[in-house]
């Protein structure tokens, strides 16, 4: 008798067992899946502001007619958007770069070509050294208020392992 009692114990703790792995693996992945699409929002809205301050910057004149390339490049305003963790790069429609910001350093991202149609496409680099993690990059064609292409925006973002569970603490 103690035998059976035995299995039957067995048999419904392998159970919750499986239900606590289920709901463990189950959770981990909606936390990606937010961390994820919260971090796409905030990508889009960075390359939003830059499209928005570089037409404003030309089409008001503050920059000075024709000076769209030394909008896009200024450092002192691609600096403005990046964090510690996000890193700005605008490349001409041609794939030469225009400007990047300090955080990057001597690093530069591959230019997007982006196809017929397509004017975003988000990637996932894995990245290693001290700070490890996934770099989710929004490559973006910024366009006039004619829907001219002016530049490519790489709007570039560290997801670290710890951050999934920082906004929801």
């Amino acid at each position: 008798m103690s035998s059976l009692r035995t299995r039957i114990a067995a048999v419904y703790a392998a159970l919750i067992v499986l239900v606590l792995v289920l709901g463990a693996v189950a959770i981990d992945f909606t936390l990606k899946s937010e961390l994820i699409d919260q971090t796409k929002l905030n990508l889009a809205e960075t390359s939003d502001q830059i499209e928005r301050n570089a037409v404003e910057a030309t089409t008001f004149g503050f920059a000075g007619p024709g000076s769209l390339t030394l909008v896009l490049s200024n450092r002192a305003t691609l600096d403005h958007f990046a964090a510690a963790n996000q890193y700005i790069q605008i490349d001409t429609v041609n794939g030469q770069i225009l400007g990047k910001s300090t955080n990057l350093g001597g690093l530069a991202f591959p230019p997007f070509a982006p196809p017929r149609g397509t004017d975003r496409s988000y990637e996932e680099l894995p990245v290693g050294g001290e700070r490890p993690g996934t770099m989710l990059v929004l490559n973006r064609v910024l366009v006039d208020a004619d829907g001219r292409p002016l530049a490519v925006a790489q709007v570039e973002r560290l997801q670290q392992p710890e951050q999934a569970l920082a906004g929801f603490t």
